[in-house]
C-alpha cells in the first residue's frame, strides 16, 4: 500500500551518543522548568552558512518552539530520542526511498545517508544546494519541486 517514501533531513540510524547526551541535558532541564529556550548558537547550526545570519528564519525557529510550548518540545525529544537502525527494515521494502538532505546538514550526515543508500536498492539521495537541516524553511520551493519529481 506504500507508492514510496521520502526522508527530509533525517537518516534511518540511531542517534549518536553525544546527541544523546545533549537531549538528556535538555529534558533535564525542560523537566526542571529552567529551560529558557533554544540559544542562538544551537538555532544557527540548523542551517546553512549562507543563511546563518537570516534573522527572519531563526526568528521562525524561535517562534515555532514559544507557540509550541514546553510540552510539546518535551514530547518530541523523548518520543525521538530512542531510535534503532532501520536499514535492514528498508531493505526489504519494495518501493522508491527517497532521502533529501541540505547540502549542510549540521545534524544529519550525509555520509550517513549515503552508506545507508548504498546498501539499499531502491534509494536514492536528493541534496539541496544552500540548505542545512531546515529544508522547508531555506529553500522551499526547491524542496517541493522535488518531492513532486520524486512522487510523480
Amino acid at each position: 500500500r506504500v507508492a514510496s517514501l521520502t526522508l527530509i533531513s533525517s537518516s534511518c540510524n540511531a542517534l549518536p551518543e553525544d546527541v544523546l547526551v545533549q537531549r538528556k541535558q535538555t529534558l533535564k532541564l525542560i523537566r526542571s522548568k529552567q529551560f529558557k529556550g533554544s540559544s542562538e548558537k544551537h538555532i544557527i547550526k540548523y542551517f546553512h552558512e549562507a543563511n546563518q545570519n537570516d534573522n527572519a528564519l531563526k526568528d521562525v525557529v524561535k517562534s515555532m518552539e514559544r507557540d509550541l510550548g514546553m510540552g510539546v518540545l518535551e514530547a518530541q525529544l523523548s518520543a525521538t530520542e530512542v531510535r534503532k537502525n532501520l536499514v535492514l527494515q528498508l531493505a526489504t521494502c519494495h518501493f522508491p526511498i527517497q532521502f533529501v538532505v541540505g547540502e549542510q546538514d549540521n545534524l544529519v550526515k550525509l555520509t550517513e545517508i549515503e552508506r545507508a543508500v548504498a546498501s539499499l536498492q531502491q534509494a536514492k539521495v536528493t541534496i539541496i544546494k544552500g540548505a542545512g537541516h531546515m529544508l522547508p524553511l531555506e529553500q522551499p520551493i526547491t524542496l517541493a519541486q522535488k518531492l513532486a519529481n520524486f512522487i510523480a
